[in-house]
């Protein structure tokens, strides 16, 4: 009887304790993929408190369209702090054309990614991929690593110059913009959007991102709520970015790159990496070399890092 008596209290706990326990949900933080062909604008509110059920904006869209019916610039506002504070991201396509292509993205009105393109006088189709493998290369800073791990610097950096590094927030449309997957220690796989070399007769002309106007932009709805934020007077700086420029021409009916020429411009100084090639009448590769130089290490020529000669 004792051991029914006291399991008999224990479930009337139990019984007691779940009858004060109430299930709360709330909507993940993340933004709600949608198809948004042919909608001009999208509204998304969600349930963001467990406290709650107000329903608060998270992300506001917005699209225009040229008369075909092709996305030419698509306005995303995302609300944060309950629906107080928000960013407002830009992203604006060009025509070369009939074609529609990537032009540029700005957050709070100021524009950190651009990208140019020209055409050429060619009949290619499809895809154009690069001629050899990604340019690659290490740079040794000197001192220790010991000595890294206290002052914070970098003694040896790997770089690996692909454009394909940098994800873009352009539509997918398997030609300029594909999927591309990538993996990183701490990330795991992911599938990132990013630009190719050009399709078609069309090619990528240059790449330019800001660093600073990025972050610039990104301060700007924040400033107010958080002094510091904005650096020095406040300011907008574009000390730290990187451009790809690639140059590009027509032999024996094929598209070549004849050079490919990556800047990073940093408070420091700057990097400059060359590629510079040679072709034969027929638009084969004859010779490729590699150079490099930068603020620290530049006296009268750039360091040669790698070359080649092919015959056939």
């Amino acid at each position: 009887m004792k051991n029914a008596k006291a399991w008999a209290v224990l479930a009337a706990v139990i019984v007691l304790a779940t009858s004060c326990t109430s299930t709360r949900y709330t909507a993940r933080s993340g933004y709600v993929g949608f198809t948004e062909d042919g909608a001009v604008t999208v509204q998304q509110m969600k349930k963001t408190s467990l406290g709650e059920d107000t329903l608060y904006p998270t992300f506001d869209d917005e699209f225009e369209y040229d008369e075909n019916g092709n996305v030419m610039k698509h306005i995303q506002t995302k609300y944060f702090d309950n629906g107080e504070k928000y960013d407002e991201w830009v992203v604006e396509y060009q025509k070369i054309g009939e074609t529609t292509l990537p032009k540029s993205v700005s957050i709070n009105g100021i524009v950190y990614l651009e990208v140019e393109y020209e055409i050429l006088e060619s009949d290619h189709e499809g895809k154009i991929y690069p001629l050899a493998g990604t340019p690659n290369f290490v740079q040794n800073n000197g001192g220790n690593f010991l000595m890294a791990l206290f002052v914070g610097s970098q003694p040896i950096i790997e770089w690996d110059l692909d454009l394909e590094n940098f994800e873009v927030p352009f539509r997918n449309d398997n030609r300029f913009v594909t999927k591309e997957e990538s993996f990183g220690i701490y990330t795991g796989l992911s599938v990132d959007k990013v630009l190719s070399l050009g399709y078609d007769n069309i090619v990528i002309k240059k790449f330019y991102y800001s660093y600073d106007k990025f972050n610039y932009g990104f301060n700007l709805s924040i400033a107010d709520s958080q002094p510091g934020m904005m650096k020095g007077d406040g300011e907008m700086k574009d000390e730290y970015n990187v451009s790809f420029v690639y140059d590009w021409n027509v032999a024996g009916g094929k598209i070549i790159q004849n050079g490919m020429t990556f800047t990073r411009n940093h408070p420091k100084g700057y990097m400059k990496f060359f590629t510079e090639r040679e072709f034969d009448s027929t638009g084969r590769r004859t010779s490729e070399i590699w150079k490099l130089n930068d603020s620290v290490t530049y006296v009268e020529e750039p360091v040669v890092l790698f070359q080649q000669t092919l015959t056939y």
